[in-house]
This record gives C-alpha cells, structure tokens and sequence, in this order.
C-alpha cells in the first residue's frame, strides 16, 4: 500500500495529500513488521527523492499519527535529506558560479584582445561575448591571434 501511494502519488501534491489517511495506516502497519522501521527508511528516502516539495511536508503530516520513535526517526531522516538537499546546492551553487566567473573572465579578456587587435569593436559585441559559452570563448580566443577581421574571428 505504500509503495502504490509512493509511485502513484508522489509526483502529485494534491493527489497525496488525499491518500494521507490511507498512507497513514499503511506506514502504521508497516511499522509491526520486523523490518518495517528499515523498509520505512527506504520508502521515505524514494518517496522525498523526486517527489514534488509539498510530497515531503505531507509525510511529515502523515507521521503525526505515529508512534514517538517512529515520528523521530521520520525527522531525522528529513533532517538528514535536507541537509544533503542543502549541501548538494550549495556544492552545484559554487560550480555555476565558477564556471560563470569562468566565462565572465574570459569573456572580458577576449574583448581586449580584439579591442587591441581590431580597434573599437561594433556595438553588441560585448553582449554577445557576454552571452557565449565557455566553448564558443575559447574558439573565438584562439582565432583571435590569426584572424584578419573581427567577423572572420567570429565566424561558425
């Protein structure tokens, strides 16, 4: 019963929230069982994993009929998820902004060295520099030295 509200449900708020009571006596039941308390800790952690935001809030609520171990263990393992959530940010958080400091560099320092080697370079070139990957920057850095005209620099 709880894994067919799991795979059923999960991506659906709503749809979960209705089978909260359902959902509620199931994981009860499933708490008699000699490995009910590890099969719980399975289920929540697929159920949070993929699951839309509110899909963790209402396990939360479902818990609330559980018996006081069981209700602890359900917040640790939250706890725990959510830090991870946290942590996994944060680490993606710092890479974008890496790479973004990355591209930002290079995308100032390309416009110097074709400011240099062209002249006053058109209007929108800053932008479009701006908005290039790290790929195109690095193409275009290297055709730079070689390049008879801006455009031939630029060229696909």
């Amino acid at each position: 019963m709880v894994t067919l509200h799991l795979f059923r449900d999960r991506g659906n708020a709503s749809r979960f929230r209705a089978s909260q009571a359902a959902l509620s006596a199931a994981v009860g039941a499933l708490l008699t069982e000699l490995h009910g308390r590890e099969d719980l800790r399975v289920f929540l952690h697929y159920a949070v994993h993929g699951a839309s935001t509110d899909v963790g809030a209402t396990l939360v609520d479902a818990a609330a009929g559980l018996d006081p171990q069981a209700k602890e263990e359900l917040m640790t393992l939250a706890e725990k998820w959510m830090a991870e959530g946290e942590a996994k940010g944060k680490a993606e958080g710092e890479a974008k902004g890496k790479a973004e400091g990355e591209a930002k560099g290079k995308a100032e320092l390309l416009h110097k060295l074709a400011s240099l080697k062209f002249g006053p370079l058109p209007e929108g070139i800053a932008e479009r520099f701006e908005r290039a990957t790290i790929a195109e920057l690095d193409t275009w850095a290297e055709r730079v030295l070689t390049a008879p005209t801006l455009e031939a620099m630029l060229e696909d």
